[in-house]
């Protein structure tokens, strides 16, 4: 269950409660059109707005299926950009251990060893 109360005082101040919490009017302002439905004089403002016209747009032209398999498809496609940038990410991770590995190898090439040259160096170096 969800209270919303406004207090208005004498002096023209007025505070804001949500299940008695202080809130601010602009919160109030954005939850009160999913919670009640309120018709009056200017019920024509509503049109005024561009953010719901596409949504009357839709509902009048009864295009609810198409709408949700856009969206629908909405969520793969970003699914599928993350999972994109995650790949070239890993791909950028294993291109720089080639590079690594490359020039690890490079300087193994330069040094040039010789068959049984570590086991030359280890007996030298005990004597």
């Amino acid at each position: 269950m969800l209270v919303v109360r406004r207090v208005l005082s004498s002096d023209g101040k007025s505070r804001c409660f949500i299940n008695d919490q202080p809130v601010g009017v602009a919160l109030l302002r954005t939850i009160a059109p999913a919670l009640v439905e309120l018709h009056g004089q200017q019920d024509d403002r509503g049109l005024l707005n561009p953010r719901g016209h596409r949504a009357l747009l839709d509902a009048f032209g009864g295009h609810g299926a198409a709408l949700r398999d856009v969206r629908s498809a909405w969520r793969a496609r970003l699914a599928a950009a993350a999972r994109l940038g995650e790949a070239r990410a890993a791909l950028d991770t294993l291109r720089a251990e080639e590079d690594y590995l490359r020039h690890a190898v490079g300087e193994l090439d330069a040094l040039a060893p010789a068959p049984g040259e570590d086991a030359e160096a280890a007996h030298s170096a005990w004597e």
